[in-house]
């Protein structure tokens, strides 16, 4: 008897091993909280005041394996839930402050595993840049042109347990210092009234946490329009190109981080009042090309927001 129980003991930590060895084994380059968005980076009056309150909700379930998305024979889910408070102030005409805050929790359930499901939440991380716009829709053809930088904090929890201390991917916060840089330009279509054709670009460079762990630079570019349609109703349509470089631990590739990814990112806005309103936003992946063997990676992207300027 005593064999028999030391025989299914062994089988059982053979098969959580084996789980685990797979599971830790398909990684993911989504990790983060997603904290910019191109069409934020429009420029504000003097002396204008932006809030906004976001709620994200994202799933990351798809797997990889190149840009072919395959069966997960692990049952694996996987969603993220972020709450942003973003704050934008214009010093003047031609500098505009902004100040993001964040809370996150991360949820993971694997099918063929009998253990529970998992989370972590907390705090998140923080995002603090500065805008400077030479010229934004004075121009006849309302050309909206602006540059900017900044810095993201590591404000937030990086060191939430699990058993012991959970995976980067699983945690509310990165830990690292980053920095980022971009540029946004826009005009008016003069053929359409109400359109706006526009492009931003942002890099961002992202340093070490307390454990050595670095995720990959990236480099996200947009295009796309925005539109107003009659009634106070707002609509945007535009497509994201993402590059992300492998993740590192003590300067060492991390296998399956990193790759190209596009997406096609629909959004309508309801104003309640000319400065109030809410706007909900989409992210569908359209092409993924992944580094290493496979990954997950995001099935969908959806995001709701409250905002109110004085």
């Amino acid at each position: 008897m005593k064999k028999n129980h030391l025989f299914s003991i062994l089988v059982a930590l053979t098969i959580f091993c084996v789980s685990e060895t797979y599971l830790n084994s398909q990684t993911c380059s989504c990790a983060g909280i997603p904290l910019y968005n191109p069409l934020e980076f429009s420029t504000l009056k003097e002396r204008k005041w932006h809030f906004e309150l976001t709620y994200k909700y994202h799933v990351i379930n798809d797997l990889v394996e190149g840009s072919e998305k395959i069966q997960d024979d692990t049952e694996r889910k996987r969603i993220a839930h972020f709450l942003l408070f973003d704050t934008r102030y214009a010093l003047t005409r031609n500098f505009t402050l902004r100040a993001v805050f964040s809370l996150a929790r991360q949820e993971r359930e694997v099918g063929i595993s009998t253990s529970l499901p998992v989370h972590t939440q907390g705090l998140g991380d923080s995002l603090l840049t500065l805008q400077y716009s030479p010229f934004s829709g004075s121009t006849p053809n309302q050309i909206e042109f602006s540059l900017g930088g900044g810095v993201k904090m590591p404000l937030g929890q990086s060191e939430a347990k699990i058993v012991g201390i959970a995976s980067e991917d699983m945690q509310p916060g990165t830990g690292s210092w980053d920095y980022m840089i971009w540029g946004y330009a826009s005009r008016n279509l003069p053929i359409l009234s109400g359109l706006q054709v526009f492009a931003g670009v942002s890099s961002r460079f992202n340093g070490s946490n307390s454990r050595d762990y670095k995720f990959g630079n990236e480099i996200i570019a947009s295009f796309g329009v925005i539109g107003q349609a009659p009634k106070l109703v707002g609509y945007s349509l535009y497509g994201r190109y993402r590059w992300a470089g492998s993740d590192k631990r003590l300067q060492a590739d991390i296998p399956n981080t990193g790759g190209h990814w596009v997406y096609l990112v629909p959004g309508l806005t309801f104003h309640i009042t000319k400065d109030m309103g809410f706007k909900t936003e989409g992210e569908i992946p359209l092409y993924r090309k992944l580094s290493g063997v496979r990954q997950f990676t995001t099935t969908f992207l959806v995001s709701f927001s409250f905002f109110y300027e004085i």
